[in-house]
């Protein structure tokens, strides 16, 4: 959009737009020639740029849910626990989940699915 309505004042504003494949940089010109005569035209020389940015290449807030304290003994079936999902801000940022033990001869004893952020113990 393209604001003059007040004199002395420019306003340039793109809509809001949630499709992140729209990041990337954009040459404009503009070719502008009054209605009344359409044969005196005039085009910018040099583009302008507008770049379009994906907020979730920076930093965004994440929010934890509460996890619950788990108890597995050996000698039980399988058992799994959901991780509570996070949210994000945006919230339509992918949110990766991922785990560490601290002692690597635990890592036998579970399974993590990361799309259903589901460990699995057995």
């Amino acid at each position: 959009m393209d604001d003059r309505t007040t004199s002395g004042t420019y306003k340039l504003a793109s809509k809001y737009t949630d499709l992140v494949e729209k990041k990337g940089m954009y040459r404009i010109k503009y070719r502008v020639y009054h209605t009344l005569y359409s044969t005196n035209v005039v085009t910018l020389t040099d583009p302008f740029i507008i770049t379009i940015i994906d907020p979730c290449d920076n930093p965004v807030s994440v929010t934890p849910s509460t996890l619950s304290a788990q108890e597995y003994t050996i000698t039980q079936s399988a058992f799994t626990y959901e991780v509570p999902a996070y949210v994000s801000n945006p919230t339509w940022c992918a949110i990766t989940y991922t785990y560490s033990i601290t002692d690597a001869a635990g890592s036998a004893a579970l399974t993590f699915d990361q799309t259903t952020r589901t460990f699995t113990f057995n």
